[in-house]
């Protein structure tokens, strides 16, 4: 509980157990320490874990937060707030190339207009040169309409030959750059838009309607909160995203989870400080940026508990207050 490498585990409890231990000092108390393996949930009218205990008089007071629940306070009472969880739901947005055709979302209205007007621009020049005999005699109407196609295209034209006056040599030159500057553009708008993501899911309903699979972190709060809180919303999301997959909707590693969030289609929840450090040590920048995250559960924040009815309950909220303000 109080293990300083892996302090992006159960960070819950590693930030409230070390002041529970000072407070014990500062009160003058021991603790014969009691390691249970939940919160405590009521299920089928019973009771588990710690709860359990505080139902049997078995504990006076637990060394962790836990959440502030109206069907836990028959046996507990709840002194002062020590922290939040946030547990969201993280994805990689879907690459821009995957859901729509790339190649035609350069090619907006302005684009068009612009090479349209270009193209006009051209042939007025390209008219103009008729002012010299020998240009009125080799070259017609068609070859204007095949030089601005072959430009268009990347290809040569053989009215170079033709128009031997240095404005006309200028004129082929800078049509083909202007053609060749156009080609660049659109592949530079092409490469950088095959790397960008696509920011289509904003939401739950867009997370739900998407072919993106989704992962729960295997913890008892979120299984209990997932499967029996009477929150629609939550029920929904299980209901479609997990239930069909049976336990391989739940994830136990977030290491695992966390890659699978890197290498597939996929969302993963979790709480927050275990995902972003793990984040931290094996994404790329580029990785990074394509994050997102929607929040649908919303953990009460960890208060610390102590047995209903104790004689040292005020004693003990004051020293919290104390404790919590200073931390």
């Amino acid at each position: 509980m109080n293990d300083p490498v892996n302090s992006n585990v159960d960070v819950a409890t590693k930030s409230s157990y070390p002041m529970m231990m000072n407070l014990g000092q500062d009160l003058n108390y021991t603790c014969n320490v009691m390691q249970v393996d939940s919160y405590g949930w009521l299920v089928n009218n019973t009771w588990d874990g710690v709860m359990a205990l505080y139902a049997k008089h078995k504990v006076d007071l637990l060394l962790h937060g836990t959440s502030m629940r109206a069907d836990r306070m028959k046996y507990v009472e709840f002194t002062t707030e020590l922290c939040t969880i946030d547990t969201p739901i993280i994805f990689r947005q879907p690459s821009l190339a995957s859901i729509s055709n790339i190649f035609v979302l350069p090619l907006r209205l302005d684009v068009w207009r612009a090479c349209i007007v270009a193209m006009i621009v051209v042939w007025l020049l390209m008219l103009s040169q008729y002012i010299y005999p020998e240009v009125r005699q080799r070259m017609s109407y068609l070859d204007i309409v095949g030089f601005i196609c072959g430009a268009a295209c990347q290809q040569a034209t053989h009215l170079d030959s033709h128009l031997r006056k240095t404005s006309g040599r200028i004129l082929v030159l800078t049509t083909f750059f202007l053609a060749l500057f156009v080609f660049i553009s659109y592949s530079a708008n092409i490469l950088v838009l095959l790397q960008s993501p696509s920011h289509v899911i904003k939401n739950i309903d867009d997370l739900i309607a998407s072919p993106m699979r989704l992962g729960l972190q295997d913890a008892r709060y979120v299984r209990f909160n997932f499967r029996y809180e009477n929150v629609s919303i939550l029920k929904h999301v299980y209901q479609t995203k997990i239930k069909p997959y049976g336990e391989h909707g739940w994830i136990y590693d977030p290491a695992k989870g966390v890659e699978r969030v890197r290498t597939e289609l996929f969302a993963y929840q979790l709480e927050s400080a275990t995902a972003y450090k793990l984040i931290k040590e094996t994404y790329s920048d580029d990785e990074k940026c394509s994050l997102s995250e929607i929040t649908i559960l919303r953990v009460p924040r960890l208060t610390a508990t102590i047995a209903r009815n104790s004689p040292y309950k005020e004693l003990f909220r004051q020293r919290y207050g104390v404790y919590v303000d200073k931390s």
